[in-house]
């Protein structure tokens, strides 16, 4: 029995950072559906309206500075990440620089559904999370090789998505930094 296109989607996603825009980006994972149950995690998964009786389910991570001290800390669905996706579903991105998304499609790794593929980036991410709670200060936010984008190229290269692919999905329009290094990967075993 064939099913229709369920809306499931892998995007490493960038927007601008809100304060220096548009000088620099922030990169975040975000998963789409269009059903919450589809979500690996759907307690905290969020819905976006396009504002005319429209939906889409996202689940988004990122991870973000902890100023002063430079730690870092993972957030899932972050009140900007969630608007720049919204702006972008809703078609309102204007022409001044805010929270202009952009978001590169990832495919499952080979032999791998797109299913097992989120399941695989949510328990990643959440592990990440769980380990940089419980060593504060072991990372530091370097915003030159050790930030968001950097975060989300360990994330990626963790659930199996080769190199190659990373390295054509990290580059967006403003100043990317850090998105080919590598600081993070013990924080996903």
């Amino acid at each position: 029995m064939a099913t229709g296109y369920d809306g499931r989607n892998v995007y490493w996603a960038a927007r601008d950072i809100e304060y220096f825009p548009p000088v620099g980006n922030h990169h975040f994972v975000i998963m789409t559906f269009h059903r919450p149950e589809d979500s690996p995690n759907p307690a905290q998964t969020a819905a976006v309206s396009d504002g005319r009786g429209r939906n889409i389910y996202v689940l988004c991570y990122a991870l973000f500075p902890i100023w002063p001290e430079c730690n870092v800390e993972i957030k899932v669905n972050a009140a900007e990440d969630l608007k720049a996706y919204e702006e972008y579903f809703c078609n309102t991105q204007g022409l001044l620089c805010d929270l202009d998304y952009e978001g590169h499609r990832i495919p499952p790794p080979q032999g791998m559904d797109m299913a097992e593929f989120m399941r695989r980036i949510n328990d990643a991410a959440l592990k990440s999370q769980d380990y940089l709670a419980h060593h504060p200060g072991e990372y530091k936010y370097n915003p030159l090789n050790s930030n968001c984008a950097t975060w989300v190229n360990d994330l990626m290269a963790s659930v199996g998505v080769p190199e190659d692919v990373r390295r054509a999905k990290n580059d967006f329009i403003g100043l990317d930094v850090g998105h080919d290094s590598t600081a993070f990967a013990p924080t996903f075993q």
